[in-house]
């Protein structure tokens, strides 16, 4: 029941939202993963009304997570050794997001090569890790109510979502 949950959720969670999620995969186990975000337009249009038209932003941001690491290291030594290694499963990874209110884009691209499968860290979290780096933010405060795991054995690929917190999962349901 709580897989069927899940996936409601986040068909309801992603409804404005094309989600697609590229695995290339070598033979020795390592490899690429790419998750592209895009907002959809039509559905957005539909959801803003008027305040659509009115939106001013634009956004051509690229990094890499390492980067926010040494930029906001005082922060980062600041957090407890657990947090830190969470935070380090993440250096790898790297984001552009590109939002312009103007060319109607609101996408967001993240890729993390990977030396094994299941080495791959819920890359949902990304932009929330980065932004709890730059603005000295608690991990504690964090609100993710989702896991996503990634396994390969040589001949079965599994991808696993694992619900961490049904509360959370209820009041996004109620909004």
């Amino acid at each position: 029941m709580k897989n069927y949950s899940c996936f409601l959720l986040l068909t309801i969670f992603f409804t404005s939202c094309q989600v697609t999620e590229t695995i290339n995969l070598s033979e020795d186990g390592s490899g690429t993963i790419e998750i592209i975000q895009l907002r959809d337009e039509h559905s957005y249009m539909l959801l803003a009304g008027e305040k659509y038209s009115k939106e001013d932003k634009f956004q051509d941001t690229t990094y890499v997570f390492r980067d926010y690491i040494a930029k906001y290291n005082e922060t980062f030594l600041k957090y407890t050794q657990l947090e830190q290694q969470l935070f380090q499963k993440y250096t790898n990874v790297k984001v552009h997001v590109r939002k312009s209110s103007f060319d109607k884009e609101f996408k967001t691209i993240i890729t993390f090569p990977f030396t094994k499968i299941d080495a791959i860290p819920n890359l949902y979290n990304t932009e929330d890790y980065a932004s709890d780096l730059e603005n000295n933010y608690a991990l504690t405060a964090e609100k993710h109510f989702f896991d996503v795991q990634y396994s390969f054995d040589g001949t079965v690929f599994k991808r696993t979502l694992n619900v961490i917190n049904e509360a959370e999962i209820q009041k996004i349901k109620a909004k």
